[in-house]
């Protein structure tokens, strides 16, 4: 056997593993980016309205509008227009029978206590701690206040109808 023979033998066995350890750099490298700048789940690829995470397409399957848009917000780690969160749901498997997607999800969103509009676009109420939401929630001492009320003004209400006959047989 010459030198030349066993250089040959060898060459595809080597070539293949340099093609497999280009592979495997290749994934290290997405998994690096994946931990560095989406959540778990999320995976890095073709880029989307200069958002480069693509979700699996049964990410927001079976999911509320409301928790799929967190999902999808969360990933990304910043706000986004209600165009770019309907197209992002849909891609990732989220099913609505609605015909406008974009006005139903704004509707939805714009309800939802963990939302807040910035500057035309949608984020998470967490990343704005300050900020209330489009949602007014209530203190206790408000609710007790308003429990009060209502509740005088029932008694109030009781001592004004108590003269009139409650069942047709005082008459």
């Amino acid at each position: 056997m010459s030198d030349g023979t066993a250089v040959d033998i060898y060459e595809p066995v080597i070539t293949d593993l340099k093609e497999r350890i280009a592979d495997l750099q290749a994934t290290l490298e997405n998994l690096e980016r994946i931990r560095g700048n989406a959540s778990i789940g999320a995976r890095l690829g073709l880029q989307t309205r200069g958002v480069g995470i693509i979700f699996d397409n049964d990410a927001f399957f079976q999911m509320t509008a409301g928790d799929a848009a967190k999902k999808y917000l969360s990933a990304i780690k910043k706000t986004a227009t209600i165009n770019a969160i309907g197209e992002a749901l849909i891609a990732g498997g989220w099913k609505t029978a609605s015909k406008n997607i974009s006005e139903n999800l704004r509707a939805i969103l714009s309800r939802h206590p963990d939302f807040v509009k910035i500057n035309g676009e949608f984020g998470l109420a967490e990343w704005y701690p300050g900020r209330r939401s489009t949602r007014r929630q209530g203190t206790a001492d408000e609710l007790a206040s308003a429990v009060e009320e209502v509740a005088a003004t029932l008694g109030g209400q009781e001592e004004r109808t108590s003269t009139v006959p409650s069942t047709p047989s005082e008459q």
